[in-house]
């Protein structure tokens, strides 16, 4: 005895509604994995900006950011400093490298405790 034609028309709409829904799921999800945060974050006596997308995928700003003013330091001949009047937040280009791999190495560890 043959499938009834109604039922074989609600068998593959149920099928293209359920593929449907599946994928506008699966979209929704994606889309809250692929978020990136960028925020401040403190270490070495200076602020830097740190883009996070999980735990094992982040990044960080070689240049940091003044403590006090939230301002990315600029390059003055062979310093970097905040352009803030009477602001005395400076580093060294030379000692730059140094104090981004420490901070990089804190900030690291502060993401891996927070996404754990």
């Amino acid at each position: 005895m043959p499938t009834p034609l109604w039922a074989t028309i609600a068998a593959v709409l149920a099928a293209c509604l359920y593929t449907h829904i599946r994928m506008k799921l699966f979209r929704s999800s994606d889309k809250s994995h692929t978020e990136i945060i960028t925020k401040l974050l403190p270490a070495e006596g200076f602020k830097w900006e740190a883009r996070i997308k999980n735990k094992a995928l982040f990044g960080v700003s070689e240049i940091p950011f003044c403590r006090h003013h939230d301002l990315r330091l600029i390059k003055f001949n062979d310093t970097y400093g905040c352009t803030e009047n009477n602001c005395k937040t400076s580093i060294e280009a030379a000692d730059l490298k140094v104090f981004y791999q420490v901070a990089t190495s804190y900030i690291e560890r502060d993401i891996r405790n927070k996404y754990s």
